[in-house]
């Protein structure tokens, strides 16, 4: 028997299949209906709030010790054990919620960049720290270069499987543009709307120099 949930809010269409209550589901979605207001407005899109309503599924993960998710432009899908699971894996839902954002304000994002992204906001929404096994990583960013910054396709997943934290370099170097400029808003601007690409390059080697000098 289905005994999935099914409610809907003003921007979004929520199934969930973990179990939980009236209170619990309307706690979860009135979080979720103010971090799209906090996220955007950290991004620099406060004045361009999305109305498409993607699906938001809360799904029973395969394996209990992996909690998961992806973000699209249509639905964003988490995977845990049950709901309250959630508030001390936030990170999880932040950085998900902030791809569907950033798959309909700028679709042609590239993967690095839409994973550095939702990766720093993640951080920088909850104000904690981020680990110190970022930092230690960014040894790799010697590796990375324009071309893969600015490519659509998933290589970021053969670091992962050799135990690096790309998506923390992948922060980082999100951290180190901003830097420069106020908002998300801003780069994505300049590098996709004006197609300023030298600003990559220019990022990657002051990335390069920093890591140069702190080892």
């Amino acid at each position: 028997m289905n005994t999935d949930k099914i409610f809907q809010s003003q921007h979004y269409l929520f199934v969930f299949k973990v179990e939980a209550d009236e209170e619990q589901a309307g706690r979860f979605i009135n979080e979720v209906e103010t971090r799209l207001y906090g996220i955007s407005e950290l991004l620099g899109y406060s004045d361009k709030i999305i109305e498409t309503r993607p699906v938001y599924i809360i799904d029973k993960t395969d394996d209990i010790h992996f909690l998961h998710g992806n973000g699209s432009r249509q639905c964003i899908h988490l995977y845990v054990n049950q709901l309250d699971e959630i508030n001390g894996n936030i990170n999880l839902a932040i950085h998900e919620e902030t791809h569907y954002i950033l798959s309909n304000l700028c679709p042609e994002i590239s993967t690095f960049l839409n994973e550095g992204i939702a990766e720093y906001v993640c951080w920088k929404y909850t104000g904690r720290r981020m680990p110190d096994a970022f930092m230690s990583n960014m040894k790799y960013i010697r590796e990375i270069s324009e071309e893969m910054v600015l490519s659509r396709d998933n290589w970021m997943k053969e670091y992962q499987a050799r135990g690096i934290w790309i998506y923390g370099v992948a922060s980082l170097f999100i951290k180190t543009m901003l830097s420069a400029r106020h908002t998300v808003r801003e780069i994505l601007h300049e590098v996709y709307s004006d197609g300023n690409i030298s600003v990559i390059s220019e990022t990657l080697e002051a990335c390069r120099m920093r890591e140069k000098v702190r080892v």
